[in-house]
C-alpha cells in the first residue's frame, strides 16, 4: 500500500509504533555502569580458568583419564595455561 508524502512523513517521525512502542526518555540512564569493577571481573575469569586448568592437569597426572581424554585435556589445559600467562598482567594494570 502506497502512502502519500505528507502522511508518510508524519509516520516516519512517530516511529513504528504499530510493532514497538516508543522508548521512554530515561531509557539507558540507569544502565550506564557495570555492577562490578573491572579488576574483579578479570580476577574472576583468571580464577575460573585456573581452577579448570588445575582440574584437567590433575586428571591427566592422576592417571584416571583414557588416552583420548589425555590428548583433549592436555590441549585444553595448554590453552588455559597460555590464557593465564597472557592475562596475568591485566590484574596489575590500572584502567
Amino acid at each position: 500500500m502506497w502512502v502519500s508524502s505528507p502522511e508518510r512523513s508524519s509516520r516516519s517521525r512517530a516511529g513504528n509504533a504499530t510493532f514497538t512502542p516508543l522508548s521512554r526518555p530515561d531509557n539507558g540512564i540507569w544502565s550506564a555502569s557495570a555492577d562490578t569493577p573491572d579488576e574483579m571481573e578479570i580476577a574472576g575469569r583468571l580464577l575460573f580458568v585456573a581452577l579448570v586448568t588445575c582440574y584437567l592437569l590433575g586428571r591427566i597426572l592422576g592417571g584416571a583419564a583414557a588416552p583420548v581424554e589425555v590428548v583433549v585435556y592436555g590441549m585444553t589445559a595448554a590453552f588455559g595455561l597460555e590464557y593465564l600467562v597472557a592475562s596475568w598482567g591485566g590484574l596489575w594494570q590500572r584502567g
